[in-house]
């Protein structure tokens, strides 16, 4: 059990619940009493009777031999909890990431997306949202409790002209909101994707490609069970990808 000292919100466009503690003995959950007043804060939701931060903000879920006294498996806005206030700050869990169809709204909003260098090169301004959302593409929004974090895309739109693709693998990319980069977020968001394209397309094997100088993504995915499957450079400005495969057999 664990005893409640101080809750504090900071208000801006991403609401975010403050909780610090102090520790008796082991708890799971948030406690029952202050579960009234943190449902009528703004921008926050409850999911299920429990409190829940807005969709936006997060970082990755922390393994118990990593979780610096955190609560496994719950997701910490990026900045905030135990790294960013103390050991015995924390904040309430958030909920999980899921795929959804692309509205027009969440098209618009995606090809205002820049990012800064040297990611630059995946900006979406220059995307026309009409044909985000034309099916053959196959994007896809990757939400969080309603907001949009990110996309998905199955199909052509992951393939990059100077290698030669075949139909023995499902191509996959995506990307995450330029401000929720470098927090964490980007293997939940490929494994909430892979887990639906499996359902949905039941391909015999995913594959992607990425840019040989993106470390982080390359890290990410190999993480994930994808393998090199070999390089090249890109017919349309001659950088380095890296084509990864991952067997879904």
């Amino acid at each position: 059990m664990e005893q409640i000292t101080a809750v504090w919100v900071d208000f801006g466009p991403v609401p975010v619940i403050h909780v610090k503690y102090r520790r008796i003995r082991t708890w799971h959950g948030s406690p029952p009493s202050i579960l009234p007043n943190l449902r009528r804060v703004r921008g926050c939701r409850t999911t299920a009777g429990s409190p829940a931060l807005p969709a936006v903000g997060g970082s990755q879920p922390r393994d118990a031999a990593e979780s610096d006294g955190t609560l496994a498996g719950h997701i910490y806005p990026p900045g905030v909890g135990v790294a960013g206030h103390g050991a015995d700050d924390r904040t309430l869990p958030v909920a999980a990431m899921e795929v959804v169809p692309l509205s027009r709204r969440f098209a618009l909003d995606i090809c205002t997306w820049r990012y800064p260098a040297p990611y630059h090169g995946y900006d979406m301004t220059e995307a026309d949202p009409d044909e985000l959302l034309q099916p053959e593409l196959g994007f896809f929004a990757v939400v969080r409790g309603g907001p949009l974090i990110g996309f998905r895309s199955f199909g052509s739109d992951g393939r990059v002209p100077g290698w030669e693709y075949d139909e023995t693998a499902l191509d996959t990319g995506g990307g995450l909101r330029p401000e929720l980069t470098g927090h964490g977020l980007g293997k939940e968001a490929i494994a909430t994707g892979l887990a639906f394209g499996r359902a949905r397309f039941a391909p015999a094997a995913f594959r992607v490609t990425v840019a040989a100088f993106n470390v982080r993504a390359l890290r990410t995915v190999s993480a994930l069970g994808f393998k090199s499957f070999g390089s090249f450079n890109a017919a349309t400005d001659g950088r380095t990808f890296e084509v990864l495969i991952r067997p879904e057999g």
